[in-house]
């Protein structure tokens, strides 16, 4: 439909369904991470629990950011940043450029990834929350958005790409002798936390939002939107 074209074309309309309401909702993530990074800090609690907590605080500011900036900034404003310095504002300007929302999530996954430990340590009830992986992670795909406005961003794809490969959590790629198996099985459940698991969120449906090893090409842009020849 008319919807689906515009995103798949990088045009924004307004009309996108599903798509228009993730910026509401985000900022809603946004506004209690922010509350979180706010009041934590100065909690009596465990320093592995404030770590963890402060970690995960950054990781979903993040993670928000990195939803809602290549959807809704691009090269004439980025999206209004919002954080604990600023929160109480009443207003919020829109940033000159993306670049900007890209340093915002540049700054809180490297935060993240400094405070968070790797998933391998986590027991079963905490698999899927946030981990130095996954930062790392999407630090590499950050990198990718922003170095389509500076180039020499290439490089820092290369190297988170490279962290989360030869991480010591044992990562591997799915190997059981069947290639079109092994690609399919990476987006369902039961190979969630996979030698392959990079990220997901945990849900009762048989496939839902994911993060596998593939990122995206820098020839793709405009041609197939992702992959690039």
């Amino acid at each position: 439909d008319a919807a689906a074209a515009a995103i798949r074309n990088f045009q924004a309309t307004g009309q996108e369904s599903r798509m228009a309401n993730i910026y509401p909702r985000m900022y809603t993530v946004i506004q209690r991470a922010n509350n979180i990074l706010r009041f934590v800090p100065n909690m009596n609690i465990r320093a592995s629990v404030k770590n963890q907590v402060l970690g995960e605080a950054y990781f979903a500011r993040g993670h928000a950011y990195f939803w809602l900036a290549p959807r809704f900034g691009d090269h004439r404003a980025g999206i209004p940043i919002v954080t604990v310095e600023n929160m109480e504002d009443m207003r919020f300007e829109r940033p000159s450029h993306v670049i900007e929302n890209y340093k915002l999530i540049e700054d809180d996954m490297k935060k993240a990834a400094e405070l968070l430990p790797y998933f391998t340590t986590y027991s079963a009830r905490d698999l899927g929350r946030a981990h130095k992986d996954a930062a790392h992670a999407y630090l590499a795909k950050t990198y990718l958005y922003w170095a389509h406005h500076d180039a020499s961003k290439w490089a820092s794809v290369v190297t988170y790409a490279d962290l989360v490969i030869n991480s010591p959590t044992g990562r591997r790629l799915i190997n059981t002798g069947n290639p079109a198996e092994d690609f399919a099985s990476v987006f369902s459940v039961p190979n969630n936390f996979s030698s392959e698991y990079v990220f997901s969120t945990v849900s009762s449906v048989e496939r839902g939002q994911i993060l596998p090893s593939v990122m995206l090409e820098n020839t793709g842009w405009g041609l197939y939107n992702g992959w690039g020849t």
